[in-house]
């Protein structure tokens, strides 16, 4: 299979192209994402339950990599959440300036009738 590319604005992304193999995949894309919404499985894990699945430190893990689970967990992850996503976006992408939370009408009924968390 090829995948055509075309450069972007970022020197360290590319822009994919799929090319006429895309007419053999796409069965299996759609069969893959089918099978997935028949299995039962929730679609979103809440963002707790699955950060604490991915971070889970099992019996079977080597020492070096329940080090990096436990490092994760106790370190790298609550001050990403203390920095928050403006910090990050701005360092990552200097163009940004700030971050604003837009809102639908759904979400500002909500937030008016104090169901948003």
């Amino acid at each position: 299979m090829f995948i055509h590319t075309q450069s972007t604005p970022n020197p360290e992304s590319l822009m994919f192209h799929p090319d006429a193999s895309w007419e053999f995949l796409k069965p299996e894309i759609f069969a893959a994402i089918m099978d997935f919404y028949s299995s039962g499985e929730p679609l979103f894990l809440y963002s707790q339950a699955a950060a604490s699945k991915n971070t889970a430190i099992h019996d079977d893990d080597s020492e070096t990599v329940a080090m990096i689970k436990e490092l994760l967990e106790t370190r790298i992850r609550p001050a990403v959440q203390d920095d928050g996503i403006e910090n990050m976006l701005m360092y990552y992408v200097p163009e940004v300036k700030g971050v604003e939370q837009e809102m639908d009408a759904k979400d500002e009924e909500a937030e008016l009738s104090g169901q948003v968390e």
